[in-house]
């Protein structure tokens, strides 16, 4: 329809949806709606009143939203390809692509408003009997079937050409592996009650640097499998039905620990905002802490199974077959993802890209609390990260920090 790159707003996207797709009657009244809330792209809701028929519109601009920072249009194509290449690994799992423009740099999809994102739906204590297993199916298909044990060799070195996503990749490495260990934190950035122990000592932990930067270079080099790169719980739509994974514009071939990780941290703030809260929340649900603890250790017990039913069956490569070298393989995915499990949670406590599931909390004396088991629990991934072997590992560790987090009140 255009033939030169622009930011569309309400009459220029309404015109856009109608003329691009077959979805909607010429005369029929479309409204329109701005619904994002991140910094990187302009999404925006297109219905019919008549109908009730809707989609979202995705447009990548030159620059970010808030901080103006230059960016490449490619994101854009990069998450169109994805999802339409994610939806044959793992159907329905994510949302359906009707329409990809790489003039615009828009993609038009399937609307989920049926659907919470699932940070707000964690934040009021609800649960989701089916997320792990949907989680845990969408992880281990769509990152078993893009490693080297599924795709054969010059198919999977073309996509990983087809997916390097620089742009996307700097900001990680940026906010992930460096500012919450190298950027002093403030009283803006971090409860004053944490602000010492963060300065003065978590960033002055030779042994977490260490760490820290093996995992970075681990992020830069190792093509493992193409990762969806920004996995959290805001980037996930649930319903007690359903599950849909969004947003994979920052997706490149990586670590496949990386996924695995975001996904447990992001849980993991739900269990200690809850738990920091159980005796000040008059809304609490009594089913969800222990709910949000075994969601934690199925996403990885389910997840390493799956994944390791998967290489089992489709496995092409002989000197990859052998069962001992498949169980060290499976064992180096918990630690790596339970590396980038400490990795997340430091950069949304200490780092500038906050959650509300922590920023929320009140009174300010408990997310202080909250914040300080979080880090203590992150250095412990980070650090500790090849004695963890299951999810019940993982609870153990967490438990005894509530404990010993009484004495910090």
């Amino acid at each position: 329809m255009y033939t030169a790159h622009f930011l569309m707003r309400e009459k220029d996207l309404i015109e856009y949806v109608k003329t691009s797709t077959d979805l909607f009657e010429d005369e029929e009244e479309l409204l329109w709606k701005d619904i994002g809330d991140g910094n990187v792209n302009y999404v925006s809701k297109v219905w019919s009143p008549a109908s009730g028929r809707s989609v979202v519109v995705k447009q990548a601009d030159t620059a970010t939203r808030l901080s103006k920072r230059a960016l490449d249009l490619d994101r854009n194509r990069i998450e169109a390809e994805l999802l339409v290449y994610e939806n044959k690994l793992a159907p329905g799992l994510v949302p359906e692509v009707y329409l990809y423009d790489p003039v615009m740099a828009a993609v038009i999809m399937e609307d989920l408003s049926g659907l919470q994102i699932m940070r707000y739906a964690l934040m009021e204590e609800e649960t989701f009997p089916l997320f792990s297993d949907n989680i845990t199916d969408f992880m281990a298909k769509t990152l078993a079937n893009t490693t080297d044990f599924v795709l054969p060799s010059a198919e999977k070195k073309a996509l990983v050409g087809r997916f390097i996503n620089p742009a996307m990749c700097d900001i990680s490495e940026r906010l992930v592996y460096t500012d919450p260990y190298f950027t002093p934190a403030t009283n803006t950035s971090i409860s004053p009650e944490n602000l010492s122990f963060v300065n003065d000592e978590y960033q002055k932990d030779e042994r977490l640097l260490d760490e820290v930067a093996a995992l970075k270079l681990d992020f830069m080099t190792n093509a493992q499998a193409l990762i969806h790169g920004d996995l959290h719980t805001g980037s996930i739509f649930v319903a007690q039905a359903h599950t849909k994974i969004i947003d994979p514009e920052f997706a490149f071939f990586g670590p496949i620990g990386y996924d695995v990780g975001n996904v447990l941290a992001n849980l993991i703030f739900a269990w200690v905002r809850a738990y920091v809260r159980r005796d000040s929340n008059p809304t609490r649900n009594p089913e969800f802490l222990p709910w949000v603890q075994l969601a934690v250790e199925e996403s990885i017990d389910q997840f390493i199974h799956k994944f390791g039913e998967i290489i089992k069956v489709r496995n092409t490569l002989g000197s990859f077959s052998t069962h001992s070298f498949q169980k060290t393989y499976l064992r180096s995915l918990v630690s790596d993802s339970l590396g980038v499990t400490g990795l997340e949670i430091n950069r949304r406590v200490i780092g500038t890209a906050k959650v509300v599931d922590v920023t929320t909390i009140k009174p300010t004396g408990l997310r202080a609390l909250a914040e300080r088991i979080l880090m203590e629990a992150a250095r412990e991934f980070i650090i500790n990260r090849t004695s963890f072997g299951s999810g019940a590992d993982i609870s153990e560790t967490i438990r005894k920090i509530f404990e010993k987090s009484a004495r910090w009140k």
